[in-house]
C-alpha cells in the first residue's frame, strides 16, 4: 500500500523552485512543492494545492505530468506523482514547513544538493532518508529528460 502525494516542478525564468524542509523527516533537505493527498482530490489536484500552500504561487499554465517516484517518509511508502508549470508571477511565501527558498537552475541543484556525496551524508543519516534521496535525484533526472525532450 502506498500513500499519493503530489509535487510541483515550479519554474520561472529557466529556473527551478526550491523549498528547504524543516522537521523530522528529511529536515534540512531542499526539494520541490508538494504533499499528501487529501480525500478526494485528484494528484493533480494535490500538486496544486500544496505548492499554493507551500508557496502561494498559482501555476501560470497547466500543470504537465513529469514522473511518478517511490519514496518513504513518515514511516510509509509513498507514490509522489510530480508535474512540471511555469509559476512566472507573484511573490513567494514559504509556509512553516520550510526553512528557506530559492530559484536555482536544476542543474546546479542536482551537483550541489544531489550528488554521490550528498545521497551519501542523507544515507549516513539513515536508509529511509538515503532512499528518499535517491529516488528524488532519480526523479530530477526523469525531470532533465522531459525538459530536454520539450526544448525546454
Amino acid at each position: 500500500m502506498f500513500a499519493l502525494a503530489g509535487g510541483v516542478y515550479a519554474f520561472r525564468g529557466g529556473k527551478l523552485l526550491m523549498l528547504e524542509r524543516r522537521g523530522t523527516f528529511m529536515g534540512g533537505f531542499w526539494h520541490i512543492p508538494g504533499g499528501m493527498q487529501d480525500p478526494g482530490e485528484t494528484p493533480r489536484e494535490t500538486a496544486e494545492r500544496e505548492l499554493f500552500e507551500e508557496t502561494g504561487l498559482r501555476p501560470s499554465g497547466p500543470l504537465e505530468l513529469v514522473t511518478a517516484t517511490h519514496i518513504h517518509g513518515y514511516d510509509m511508502d509513498i507514490l509522489s506523482v510530480r508535474y512540471a508549470a511555469r509559476c512566472d508571477e507573484g511573490e513567494v511565501r514559504i509556509s512553516d514547513e520550510h526553512a528557506a527558498w530559492g530559484w536555482i537552475d536544476p542543474l546546479e541543484y542536482r551537483a550541489q544538493h544531489l550528488s554521490d556525496e550528498a545521497i551519501a551524508g542523507w544515507e549516513t543519516r539513515s536508509a529511509t532518508d538515503g532512499f528518499s534521496a535517491r529516488a528524488n535525484r532519480d526523479a530530477l533526472d526523469e525531470l532533465l529528460a522531459w525538459l530536454e525532450r520539450h526544448g525546454i
